[in-house]
């Protein structure tokens, strides 16, 4: 068993009393080693001898955190003051640090490119993002997914550069902040991106959605969520499947959305209890091949309909 692996097994932590800060520069390599034995009982105080305190370490090399404290589940010690100015890869920095809930809104993330999975599973964190300049980053897939306790402000990020926002809020309960000003002109993926975010019922239909294709179980178990949206533009939309599948609040008017590229439309509306909006001008193409259960279970109305309409 490695050094992470008995860290992920739950054992506590020692804290020592010894802070020999030192003028180590850590690079990519020796950072991960140097958490590695910070994480460990048996290594923590050789650690603390030769790196000084985690609190104090120069990260200002570091260009990768990719994982650092993944699987870390008792990790909860303070970070706020690392140079983090020459990072680029911070996916999965916290993933399933089960502990951590410690203030870092004060990080200069301007260098970082992929945010993926950053947060996922983070169940404790709920710090203040909102200053955080996130205006280089172009991946943030699944980054807050699990994070059950975040609820933090948001409005203020520019994720006008990033492509991939599926997942990003899946699961993540607590989330109902404002990001109806977010450019998300550039985004391609959106597919779960609030999956049984219970919680989210923000307005968000002022998005420019139309470089999206993929919406698949967007809003699948958003048990909130009933915000108008019929202004989006999904021409370009190629899987619909699940969007609102057990979107039990959702009743918003979609009948004049341009569905003509949808490939499959499964389940689209399936348990979608309170939905009865009119789709009866929606034109489903040959090439939707797959609508099985779309409206199951749901209280819509199909007015007009005509064959090559839905």
């Amino acid at each position: 068993m490695d050094l992470k692996d008995r860290a992920a097994s739950g054992s506590s932590f020692s804290h020592s009393t010894t802070t020999m800060a030192t003028s180590y520069v850590f690079t990519n390599e020796t950072i991960r080693k140097a958490v590695d034995q910070w994480c460990y009982d048996d290594s923590r105080e050789d650690a603390e001898r030769e790196y000084g305190h985690i609190s104090t370490w120069n990260t200002s090399q570091v260009t990768s955190m990719e994982r650092l404290f993944a699987r870390m589940v008792c990790f909860n010690d303070d970070i706020s003051m690392w140079d983090v100015s020459m990072v680029m890869d911070m996916s999965r920095m916290f993933y399933e640090a089960m502990s951590f809930n410690q203030p870092i809104g004060r990080w200069d993330v301007s260098s970082v490119l992929n945010m993926s999975s950053m947060f996922h599973g983070a169940k404790m964190f709920n710090q203040p993002l909102g200053q955080w300049d996130v205006s280089n980053a172009t991946l943030m897939r699944s980054m807050f997914n699990e994070a059950a306790a975040f609820n933090q402000p948001l409005e203020q990020w520019n994720v006008g550069s990033v492509t991939d926002l599926a997942y990003m809020f899946s699961d993540a309960s607590t989330f109902n902040q404002s990001i109806g000003q977010w450019d998300v002109g550039k985004a391609t993926n959106m597919s779960c991106m609030f999956f049984a975010a219970s919680a989210f019922n923000q307005p968000i239909g002022q998005w420019n959605v139309g470089e999206v294709t993929d919406m698949r179980y967007m809003f699948c178990k958003a048990a909130s969520f009933n915000q108008p949206i019929e202004q989006w533009n999904v021409v370009n939309v190629t899987s619909m499947e699940g969007m609102f599948n057990c979107a039990i609040s959702f009743d918003q008017p979609i009948g004049h959305w341009d569905v003509s590229s949808a490939t499959t439309v499964e389940g689209l509306l399936f348990g979608a209890k309170t939905f009865k909006q009119s789709i009866g001008q929606w034109v489903v193409t040959s090439s939707a091949v797959d609508m099985d259960y779309t409206l199951w279970d749901s209280d819509f109305r199909v007015k007009g309909r005509q064959q090559g309409q839905y």
